[in-house]
């Protein structure tokens, strides 16, 4: 997304065209990403203030942005979340999957799903798994990302 939004941008430079910016992930650490997005955001922060018309992201990456240096009054935040009506406890489905995955019935079960990501998983496992490890003796951790394995 990051070198797509620098092309879009180009393109609206030339056809002077009103283009918007969609930032999903603005945590761009050196030490754990690639070196070309860590300078392409620097390019876009400094590029934010007259390339966009808006930057679309939410609450989190906003703060990040604005610390990164993109111009705040070009930001549009979507409130991140997702639907706790349709995610409910469904009994009959979590005895089958802990069949299938032979996870005893009395464990804790925490899940983790999402794109493999080394900052990520570090923030999983040390504020996520780890305080629900030291509570509960019988926990079973389902990790699923590329690069991962189930543990």
């Amino acid at each position: 997304m990051y070198r797509a939004n620098q092309v879009a941008g180009a393109a609206a430079v030339m056809t002077r065209a009103p283009i918007v910016w969609s930032i999903r992930h603005s945590d761009v650490d050196p030490r754990h990403g690639k070196r070309l997005t860590h300078l392409t955001n620097i390019i876009r922060a400094h590029l934010s203030g007259f390339i966009p018309a808006r930057i679309v992201c939410c609450v989190e990456s906003a703060a990040q942005l604005s610390r990164y240096g993109y111009h705040a009054n070009r930001l549009v935040v979507i409130p991140s979340g997702f639907d706790v009506g349709r995610f409910v406890k469904d009994q009959k489905a979590g005895i089958q999957v802990r069949a299938e995955l032979s996870i005893p019935r009395e464990a804790m079960v925490v899940g983790h799903l999402a794109r493999f990501h080394p900052e990520r998983a570090r923030v999983c496992e040390r504020h996520g798994i780890g305080v629900v490890a030291r509570q509960y003796e019988a926990l079973h951790a389902e990790v699923d990302s590329r690069g991962a394995a189930r543990s």
